[in-house]
């Protein structure tokens, strides 16, 4: 939890920054960037199959953006991170 009483979401607080800004279609367009990270951040996590299809996709594009490649290799982690036994983290 966030904000200056730990009773908020990141999801909370960036929605309230997208409702200050100022300028009517860029608020537009930040609310809806908003509404599709937070669907896209709670979703279930992908098969495996999925995954790769939708990286060999995405990765071309995330190679000039750093926080787009750092969100979409920590999802495809997150796939193997359910199968590993006490074993593979020694």
């Amino acid at each position: 939890m966030w904000g200056p009483h730990d009773d908020r979401t990141l999801f909370d607080l960036a929605r309230e920054v997208a409702e200050r800004v100022y300028d009517y279609g860029f608020r537009i367009e930040r609310r809806r960037l908003v509404e599709q990270y937070t669907t896209w951040a709670t979703g279930p996590t992908p098969d495996a199959d999925t995954a790769h299809r939708v990286l060999a996709t995405l990765v071309p594009l995330a190679l000039f953006d750093a926080t787009l490649l750092d969100a979409l290799l920590a999802r495809l982690v997150a796939l193997d991170l359910a199968d590993l036994g006490d074993d593979d983290w020694r």
